[in-house]
């Protein structure tokens, strides 16, 4: 009996050790990686939440009111954003798009879907894998600013970038 007590006791803590260190690398790889991301765009909003990273563009380089067509400055940050994932290959990216309160809500939900999908296009396009890339379209949900000024709709036509780590 005490044998058997002994041998589970060594696999109880041989487990909780081995996870402690998986925790610690993916901790590691996941700052590491918000680390890049936050010096590359400086202007991007950037931040931790819980074991992902969240990343918002500025509304002024993304998309054209009523449009899905990303505008050349986004375009340029989109690749170097591919580039930084691709070094990341322990992640998966969930693509949100999202819009203002302008028109009807059917169709602000399909635009958003489309902005995210133009943008999973860009980053396939970019070498990242499909695979690691998902989409979705809250359309004029989650505001992030005020609908009632041109300021405030601007801001909230955007994506956002959720980077979660995928263990092997």
């Amino acid at each position: 009996m005490n044998k058997l007590l002994t041998i589970l006791s060594v696999v109880l803590v041989s487990a909780i050790m081995f996870s402690c260190g998986v925790k610690k690398k993916k901790t590691k790889y996941i700052k590491d990686n918000f680390q890049e991301l936050k010096e590359a765009f400086p202007e991007a909003q950037v931040t931790i939440v819980k074991d992902s990273i969240k990343l918002i563009f500025p509304n002024n380089v993304t998309f054209k009111v009523a449009s899905s067509e990303l505008l050349p400055a986004f375009e340029s940050k989109i690749t170097r954003f591919a580039n930084i994932m691709k070094k990341y290959s322990k992640t998966n990216l969930l693509i949100t798009g999202f819009t203002d309160d302008s028109g009807e809500a059917e169709k602000n939900m399909k635009l958003s879907l489309d902005r995210a999908q133009a943008v999973k296009q860009y980053l396939m396009k970019s070498s990242v894998a499909e695979s690691r890339l998902f989409t979705w379209g809250l359309g004029e949900k989650n505001p992030i600013a005020s609908n009632a000024t041109a300021e405030g709709k601007a801001k909230n036509r955007r994506v956002e970038f959720v980077v979660l780590y995928k263990p092997n």
